[in-house]
Parts: structure tokens; sequence; C-alpha cells
């Protein structure tokens, strides 16, 4: 089904983020008649104290969680998030969103880690190793929910125009 045809049919969701509203304002333009609303479920990790933090300076500042990371543990900086912690925030999110708008397509706007939990969950992944789904700026996942099964199946992963 092409592209088109299938988002003039969804419902929109994204994560408050300036870069999700940026993300979503073509899709907008293509579809204005498409509903969309923001919710902080979909907000991408938090770092914590770490938030805005360069990667050279998160380095030096926290050593010991880049080493962690390293050895694929899901360690989090304080008052930040784990892999674990962001799919505790997100999947009841979606469930609830999949049982409520049942039959209909949804289009969620939002972010790399956000998007690893989602997918890891689904393939029931360990949150340590969910780093290693690679994720392109603007990709598109596809997931089908079968409503009568109660199961997920992911069609596309990490599909770009480039």
């Amino acid at each position: 089904m092409p592209r088109k045809k299938v988002l003039s049919k969804a419902l929109a969701f994204r994560s408050q983020a300036v870069r999700a509203i940026e993300t979503a304002k073509p899709v907008r333009a293509l579809f204005p008649d498409t509903p969309y609303s923001e919710h902080a479920e979909l907000n991408e990790r938090s770092k914590g104290e770490a938030e805005g933090m360069t990667k050279e300076e998160f380095k030096r500042r926290y050593p010991e969680i880049q080493a962690a990371w390293a050895r694929e543990e899901d360690p989090r900086v304080s008052g930040g998030e784990s892999f674990a912690d962001v799919e505790k925030r997100v999947m009841p999110f979606l469930e609830k969103l999949a049982s409520e708008q049942t039959g209909k397509r949804l289009l969620l706007i939002f972010h790399g880690n956000v998007i690893r939990v989602i997918l890891g969950a689904i393939l029931g992944a360990p949150a340590n190793f969910r780093h290693r789904i690679k994720q392109d700026y603007c990709a598109l996942n596809v997931i089908e929910y079968d409503d009568a099964d109660c199961r997920r199946s992911i069609l596309k992963v990490n599909e770009t125009l480039l």
C-alpha cells in the first residue's frame, strides 16, 4: 500500500521534543486533517543530570557509565533512565494506545532509543542489547499488531529514503 494512502488514514502521536515536532511538520503539511497529539510517554530516554552534555563531557564525567555500556550493561546516570526504565514507561502506553485504537493505523514520531526499546521488547531482546538496533534519523519502522492474536510483527526496520 502506498505511503500516502497509509498515512492519510492514520492517527499521529509524537513525543514532546522539539525535534519530533519538527519531524512531524512535513507530514502535517501533507495530511492536515490527521489528528496529532503529544505524549510525554514517548519522550527520549532521559539522561538525568547529564542532559545537555556533549559526548566528550559525558565520557570525562561518567567513565564508569561508559565502561558499563562498553560491557553491554544497562546503567543510568543519576536522575536518568536505563533502557529497562524506558520500557516500563513506553510499553504500557503503547499497549493502552493499541487497545483504544483497535483497527486503526497509528503514526508515532519519536526517538531512536525509544524505537530501540519498542523493537527490542517485541523481539524479546534483553534491555542491555537494544543499543544494537541501528536507527537512522527519520527512519521508518513498521509494526503490525494483530488484535485477534495479541501479537506484534515487525514488518520494516530502519527504512530510509536514502
